[in-house]
């Protein structure tokens, strides 16, 4: 017996309460993203820009924090602190453990993004260098995230791809 009436070893209750504060931390993190987001769609961008960088000050290598913020920011006209955001997530998404399995073979990192994370930030950051009038930015960090990918462009944007980068070479 353990001194709270329970027989159970005294590491499976460590065990199980990490399990249950990850499960709580990811539900709290869900939470924070929706106000975040919700704040920004109504467009209190201050207020979800503030969201956002105090679950980053917790967590500071959220990407989809991050994410979020490029976009406030690019809202905001603050070009030098978007592209410092989506940078952060592009970091994060061309981690080695990030790239595509072989073939389909299952064999990416548990803990890596979702694949299409690393191409909203990539076309995210390609869009505000157009909007600044440096192209051969834009065709670079599109042509980055092509060969990182192997050439595997999600469906959904491929069209915005093609556009960006016919635009940034004429």
């Amino acid at each position: 017996m353990t001194p709270h009436g329970s027989s159970a070893a005294p590491g499976a209750a460590v065990g199980k309460g990490r399990t249950q504060s990850e499960r709580l931390h990811g539900e709290h993190r869900r939470a924070v993203h929706e106000v975040g987001h919700l704040l920004a769609s109504e467009g209190k961008f201050e207020a979800a820009r503030k969201v956002f960088e105090g679950w980053l000050s917790l967590e500071p290598n959220d990407p989809y924090s991050h994410l979020a913020l490029g976009w406030i920011h690019r809202q905001k006209g603050r070009r030098s602190e978007a592209r410092a955001s989506l940078r952060r997530v592009l970091e994060r998404a061309t981690d080695s453990s990030q790239r595509p399995s072989d073939a389909g073979s299952g064999t990416r990192d548990s803990s890596a993004l979702p694949l299409d994370l690393g191409w909203r930030a990539a076309l995210a950051l390609a869009e505000l260098e157009m909007e600044a009038g440096t192209p051969e930015v834009a065709a670079q960090v599109l042509g980055d995230r092509i060969r990182w990918s192997g050439g595997v462009i999600p469906h959904e944007i491929a069209g915005r791809v093609s556009m960006l980068l016919e635009l940034a070479s004429s």
